[in-house]
């Protein structure tokens, strides 16, 4: 054997021994006690809270696996966080390192908890500076969030998604979950939020994405003091940390939504109804609402419910409304444009209320083609007032309380005309209100234009079809100023 031999043998196998001792001794290093020890001190340090490490193991040559990994509060009051595998090392694509976490569950609050614990946590999670262990994405999996508050339980599951860092050390995450407080979704929830880990607004905006979902799976029974098992909610909810106070903007599709559920907090007691809604935008700001600009209908409203709040007197029937366009601020309502009806009320409540006569039987509708408020003020209405006979039988008129009618109208009408009990086969009115003076018009009857149609012998007489009243616009404000400040608060609370 030449020499050469004999060199290239030794050293072929001096290179051999190389490699397996290193790779014994690397295993061996990063299963020992000792590094574990070591790196749950790095840890703690890092993050300022107690962490465990389970066990240490090499993955590969340039990816380390640890197992058990758990992150505690303070005096290891609560368990933060928990995973079962988390595997850290070189990026594939690149420069710097990759952690990818699998099966973990993350625990934001509980009675164990100190009000400052929840700030500590977000910021042991996210302010720091990950250029320091050049971290350049982190891989979630199959993991939980668990945020058990006493006025609502929030529960993701099946959390997945990648944080990716810049050079700059800012970050943007985007992940997703498809099972909402045990309730699986029909699509996946996407979650997008960027980090300035350097920022004291170290988490500057989360942004939820979220298909529709039913409003009971929201679990806000505990926030809204009242059970909601009805509507359903998509679209976009946005929250932001400004240096003055939070903000909370959402935006999307409302549908079903049972408005005595929402409102049974609110003084007065709360409003039945059936409401849709497409919010443009809706925005709190240190918990008080900033913005809320809308458009949609209202379906059953009882107005008996906000009359009674009023001390009016209770009339029945329900109505809907068309919300074609509103905008609603600190200040109140600022544009309110709707049209609608009210079908089915008492005309001997209504009568006696307006007339100060309760003898007229029958019912009363009112159909509101169109209605305006600008800055808190009625600023035009066009509205139909209709009364027809009950379906059991006629209805009639006191002649006294025709015949006054009558003389406020300048109509000459010799009462000996008159039974003293006349039948009425209809009453209508359109009423047009602007911001100084309310005009009484006659309303379509069967018999052509009249306030009032009347059946003599045998016959239907229109009354009053060339009517024209002028009235001050004062009544009818003392009366819709209630209503439109009880409308401002079930929209700004």
């Amino acid at each position: 054997m030449t020499a050469r031999r004999i060199i290239w043998t030794w050293t072929v196998f001096l290179a051999v021994v190389a490699c397996v001792g290193g790779t014994i001794g690397y295993g061996t290093y990063h299963r020992s006690d000792l590094y574990r020890l070591q790196l749950e001190q790095e840890l703690t340090a890092f993050f300022g809270l107690p962490v465990d490490v389970g066990a240490v193991r090499p993955h590969s040559f340039t990816t380390r696996s640890l197992s058990g990994l758990a992150v505690w509060l303070p005096d290891r009051r609560d368990r933060v966080f928990y995973a079962p595998s988390v595997l850290w090392g070189r990026h594939p694509e690149g420069e710097g390192s990759r952690i990818e976490v699998r099966g973990a569950e993350w625990t934001i609050g509980s009675e164990a908890w100190y009000p400052d614990d929840y700030t500590r946590v977000l910021r042991a999670s996210l302010q720091h500076d990950f250029r320091q262990y050049n971290v350049r994405e982190v891989h979630l999996a199959d993991s939980r969030i668990i945020w058990p508050r006493t006025d609502f339980r929030l529960t993701i599951d099946d959390v997945a998604g990648a944080v990716r860092f810049h050079d700059d050390g800012t970050g943007q995450a985007t992940l997703t979950c498809t099972v909402l407080n045990g309730r699986p979704a029909n699509e996946p929830i996407r979650i997008d939020a960027r980090l300035d880990p350097a920022a004291e607004e170290f988490l500057p905006e989360v942004r939820l994405t979220v298909p529709p979902l039913p409003l009971p799976t929201l679990g806000l029974d505990g926030l809204l003091t009242s059970r909601v098992t009805q509507g359903s909610f998509a679209g976009r909810i946005t929250f932001r940390q400004l240096a003055g106070e939070d903000e909370l903007q959402l935006a999307g599709r409302l549908a079903d939504i049972r408005l005595e559920e929402l409102t049974a907090r609110l003084p007065g007691g709360a409003v039945s109804a059936r409401v849709d809604l497409d919010v443009h935008e809706a925005l709190v700001r240190g918990r008080k609402l900033a913005l809320f600009d809308f458009r949609g209908d209202v379906y059953d409203l009882d107005v008996d419910a906000l009359l009674a709040q009023q001390g009016m007197p209770q009339v029945g029937g329900r109505a809907k409304l068309h919300l074609h366009g509103g905008r609603v601020s600190a200040q109140g309502i600022e544009v309110l444009t709707a049209s609608g009806e009210w079908l089915g009320a008492s005309l001997p409540v209504v009568s006696q209320a307006l007339l100060g006569e309760p003898s007229l039987p029958g019912r009363f509708d009112l159909r509101i083609h169109s209605l305006a408020v600008q800055d808190n003020e009625l600023t035009s209405a066009d509205l139909e007032l209709t009364a027809m006979p009950p379906g059991s039988g006629p209805g009639v008129i006191p002649r006294s309380l025709l015949m006054e009618a009558l003389d406020r109208l300048n109509v000459a009408l010799p009462a000996s005309l008159l039974p003293e009990q006349v039948e009425y086969v209809h009453a209508g009115a359109r009423i047009l209100a602007d911001r100084e003076q309310i005009r009484v018009l006659a309303g379509k009857g069967p018999a052509g234009p009249a306030l009032v149609t009347v059946r003599l012998w045998g016959r239907d007489m229109p009354l009053m079809g060339n009517a024209h009243l002028t009235l001050d616009v004062a009544p009818l404000r003392q009366r819709i100023d209630p209503l439109l400040e009880r409308l401002r608060t079930l929209l700004g609370d």
